[in-house]
């Protein structure tokens, strides 16, 4: 029971610290039309503008110009389930990393 609960713990200080984390956004770029200029540079003519993604470590949430507010992330956006189970699954092994290494050393110093 208490390996149970400690488990528990680590899974909801896993989603705590990836909640903690959705605030740093990066930017990628996206087509948002194809009403733009044709230069050499943009022989199609697309339009592009910077999208918000929340991606630490991996990216599961991303800005979709066509069926959302541009610079709003909800969830009408790209939302990518399995990236955000692995982003949880990092932590969660990370932490479990960690734990075994205090471990380890803990009782290292005490022989």
């Amino acid at each position: 029971m208490k390996k149970i609960f400690k488990h528990i713990i680590i899974s909801i200080i896993s989603i705590i610290i990836l909640l903690g984390f959705s605030c740093f956004n990066r930017t990628s770029s996206k087509i948002m039309g194809n009403l733009c200029d044709q230069t050499t540079e943009n022989p199609s003519g697309y339009c592009y503008y910077d999208a918000p993604e929340i991606w630490i470590p991996f990216i599961f949430l991303s800005d979709s110009p066509n069926t959302s507010v541009v610079w709003n992330l909800w969830p009408e956006d790209d939302f990518y389930i399995n990236w955000l189970v692995l982003n949880i699954i990092s932590y969660y092994l990370l932490q479990i990393v960690f734990l075994n290494l205090i471990r380890f050393y803990r009782n290292k110093k005490l022989l």
